[in-house]
């Protein structure tokens, strides 16, 4: 039986030993480190930016010592969207890949936390949080083990919360709602579906079929949307605008790691 290469994902604050000991306690390949780094250094406090810069390149340094690949990004991590959107891209690729993946969401604030596990609970990931043997009580043991110290630290895995999924034309939908400012009209989403799927592909002088093609796109995708609470439909006039909800911006967040494959 073929065994799953196992990858981390770790948003990461002013932590040390929370991310090290669990990583090898689990075991693993590879880790992703998401932090905030150069490009986002101008949207917080210098001190705490030069403090970040300290945690994320100690613990950068310790998993190669230990032995693992690892990998940075440069995220906005008080930015839930950015984040939300950062880790479904990541988890994608690496299932892509054929890893078995893990997020570990004790190493930042918990609107991180809530991200992080929204977008494993979404891809099928192992989420876990790790709890400390105590707090860092002086500067010594802040920068040692960072805000956590962790010795033989407890490793709690999340149950699992199932989050329906979508098919690739509903996929398809959300996205276009998210990149035209959250809202469309019917002929619009259908022109772009058009575009990517060959049964939406209708010239709108034949005014019969564009009638059909129309209501096709009501019936298999905006209707099922609508019940999921993902879009609205706001009538003006003769027409409607079809508008995305914030649980659809969720969603279309979630998925935008598999709308760039």
């Amino acid at each position: 039986m073929k065994t799953l290469r196992v990858v981390h994902i770790i948003p990461l604050g002013f932590e040390r030993s929370i991310v090290t000991k669990a990583i090898r306690k689990i075991g693993g390949e590879k880790v992703h480190i998401l932090s905030i780094g150069p490009e986002n250094a101008h949207l917080r406090d210098p001190d705490l930016y030069k403090k970040q810069q300290y945690f994320t390149n100690a613990v950068i340094g310790d998993l190669k010592k230990l032995g693992y690949d690892v990998e940075f990004h440069d995220v906005d991590l008080f930015d839930f969207e950015s984040v939300l959107s950062k880790i479904s891209e990541l988890i994608v690729q690496e299932k892509m890949r054929g890893a078995r993946v893990y997020i570990n969401i004790s190493a930042f604030g918990r609107l991180v936390a809530v991200a992080a596990s929204l977008a494993g609970w979404y891809h099928d990931c192992i989420v876990y949080y790790v709890e400390p043997d105590r707090y860092y009580e002086n500067e010594k043991e802040f920068y040692d083990y960072g805000r956590s110290v962790c010795i033989d630290p407890e490793i709690l895995e999340l149950p699992k919360i199932e989050i329906a999924k979508l098919s690739d034309k509903e996929r398809f939908a959300l996205s276009f709602l998210l990149k035209s400012d959250r809202q469309a009209r019917t002929y619009e989403i259908l022109e772009a579906l058009g575009e990517e799927f060959q049964e939406f592909r209708v010239e709108r002088k034949d005014r019969r079929e564009y009638q059909r093609a129309i209501n096709k796109l009501n019936r298999l995708v905006l209707d099922k949307l609508e019940s999921e609470g993902y879009i609205e439909r706001v009538k003006e006039g003769r027409y409607n605008r079809i508008v995305l909800t914030e649980e659809g911006k969720i969603i279309a967040l979630l998925e935008s790691g598999l709308i760039r494959q």
